[in-house]
This record gives structure tokens, sequence and C-alpha cells, in this order.
């Protein structure tokens, strides 16, 4: 039987990502668009990015949690829960896009899954991650401000609810 490379999904994610950033109007999470039902659009927009810091930052990360999460299910059901959550709670909100609130799930059953599984320097890093994330949410949360990311031009507004929706559901998925 012959074994995929291990980089094959993290070139897969840049080349989707950099397609559905080049051409956003059919990806992009956008409100009136799911309301016509195009509901491909709950996974699609996490790969639009709005400029090439906030596609670095987010497809870096992404490929790093590919190694990390051996979950192939959270890929696929935090999209649109992170979306749907986002939608829902800000009404105001016309259009979505970025991976970071799907990167804080994967960060957190990634973190989970080393936490369980590790030894020694490993598991206390997995434990900095896990304390990391959370602090960031609660902190971004409460005072609005971005961390990791607040001197890069993302070209749009930081979404700390999407960072929290993430969470919540790779803390779900944990079981």
């Amino acid at each position: 039987m012959l074994s995929r490379p291990r980089w094959l999904p993290a070139l897969l994610l840049v080349a989707v990502a950099s397609a559905a950033s080049l051409a956003p109007g059919a990806f992009l999470l956008e409100r009136e668009a799911l309301g016509h039902g195009e509901v491909w659009r709950l996974w699609t927009g996490h790969f639009v990015h709005h400029t090439v810091a906030h596609f670095v930052f987010d497809v870096g990360v992404a490929a790093f949690l590919l190694l990390l999460v051996k979950r192939p299910l959270a890929w696929l059901v935090l999209p649109p829960v992170v979306g749907g959550v986002v939608l829902l709670a800000r009404p105001d909100l016309v259009s979505y896009a970025g991976l970071s609130g799907v990167l804080h799930g994967l960060s957190v059953l990634g973190g989970a899954a080393i936490l369980r599984e590790g030894v020694g320097f490993v598991r206390i890093a997995a434990g900095a991650l896990l304390i990391g994330v959370c602090a960031r949410g609660v902190f971004v949360a409460a005072v609005g401000v971005s961390v990791f990311g607040g001197g890069f031009d993302m070209g749009a507004e930081s979404i700390y609810l999407a960072h929290l929706a993430g969470g919540g559901g790779g803390r779900v998925l944990l079981g």
C-alpha cells in the first residue's frame, strides 16, 4: 500500500486557501448567499483571507495543526459550527472569512490529545497551548483587542466570537 506524504494535506490546504482567497465571490461566507441556499459557504468561507498577512498567519498555523489533529471529522464539523454561531450571534455581520475560529477548535483538540498521550516537556507544552488558547479567548472577549495579529493588516474586523465558538466546538468534539 502506498503511503501518503505527510506534507500533502498542508499542500492541499495552501492550494484551496489560495484559490478561495483569489476568487472570494464564490467562497466567502455571506449571510445573503447562505439565505439563498449556498450552504457550501459554511465551509469555504473559512478558506478566504483578506490580506497576505491574514493568509500567512491562518494557513501557517493550520498547516502545523494538520500534523497534530488526527481527527478529519473535526475539519468537517468545526467550520459550519463556527460560521453558524457567528452569523446567528452577530446579525449585523454581512460576511465572514478566515480560519482563526476553526484553528481555535483544532488547537483545543490537538492540545488535549497531546496532553493525554504526551510525556515530559511535550505534555507541559500541550497544557500551555490549552491555557493560552483559553486565556486569549477570554482576554479578547473581555477587552476587545486582538492578540497575535493586532500588528498586521488582516483586512477586516477580528471576530473574537469565532474564536470562542471554535474553542467551544473543539471542546465538544473531545467528548
